[in-house]
Order: C-alpha cells, then sequence, then structure tokens
C-alpha cells in the first residue's frame, strides 16, 4: 500500500501521514527530511537531480505513507500512489478534521456557509448525496481550499 498525503503548509499533513503510517503499519516516507540537509540547504534548489533520486528510492518500495508538497518530485510519488481517493471524499475527510481541530459544531459550520445544517450533514456522511461545489464551500468557510492534481 502506497500512499501520498498532500496538504497545505500548517494543515496536518505530517501528523496525519505518521499517524497513518503507524495505523497502516506502512513505512513513513518524510519527503521534507528528504530534501532539507544540513544547515538549511535544500536539495530541492541545489541539487534537484539528488532530491529525485532519493525520493524516487523512497517511493520504489512495496509500501509507504508520504507527506510533501513538492512539485519537481510530485510525478514520482503520485506515479507509485496505489490508494486514490476521490476529490470529494478526500474533501469531506478534510472537513470532518478540521472541523474538529477547530471544534466546530455542523450548526457553526452551516452558518458560515450560509447553509441549512442539512448541508452539512450530506458533507459529513459518507454515503449520503453532496457535490465538490458543497465540499468546496465548506473548506472555503474553514479557511482552507481544495486542490485537485491529476496525472496521466
Amino acid at each position: 500500500m502506497r500512499i501520498s498525503v498532500i496538504g497545505t503548509s500548517g494543515a496536518g499533513k505530517t501528523t496525519f501521514a505518521r499517524r497513518l503510517a503507524e495505523a497502516v503499519g506502512a513505512p513513513y516516507v518524510e519527503l521534507d527530511a528528504i530534501n532539507w540537509q544540513p544547515g538549511w540547504r535544500d536539495l530541492a534548489t541545489h541539487d534537484p537531480a539528488e532530491f529525485r533520486r532519493r525520493v524516487a528510492e523512497a517511493a520504489a518500495a512495496e509500501a509507504w505513507v508520504s507527506d510533501g508538497n513538492y512539485s519537481g518530485v510530485q510525478d514520482l510519488i503520485l506515479a507509485r500512489v496505489s490508494i486514490p481517493l476521490d476529490p470529494v471524499t478526500a474533501g469531506r475527510a478534510a472537513v470532518a478534521a478540521i472541523m474538529a481541530r477547530q471544534k466546530l459544531s455542523k450548526v457553526a459550520l452551516a452558518a458560515k456557509m450560509g447553509k441549512d445544517e442539512k448541508v452539512v450533514r450530506r458533507i459529513l456522511d459518507g454515503g449520503g448525496n453532496t457535490s465538490m461545489a458543497n465540499v468546496s464551500s465548506a473548506l472555503k468557510a474553514l479557511g482552507a481550499q481544495a486542490a485537485l492534481s491529476v496525472t496521466e
């Protein structure tokens, strides 16, 4: 199993990815740890070929959970990901996680969105019918945004 956790800086990627790796019994691959060298020298800028080599080596493993947003190596990671999540499912998970972190109720999020609480319940109910527009609206109300990366 190979899972990539992608998100904005400070979104909780590292914490989530570490816990997920532990939960599924897979090695944790932190792209920041590969990139940042002693003296805050980053391979992505100073030696991109070496950065790609190291990431490719890590991504070649049979199982891992990674985190990080490096456009110069994202193709290497995403080419090996084995568990894709559709954007609505990933967005729902993000909404639930941010709500929990902010200790925000469904009623409070609905008010921030200017929507009926039923909309928020549909977002949070994995079996419920909702749209990416509603998920994006909820993320925006929470001070976040969805980003989609498509690779071929």
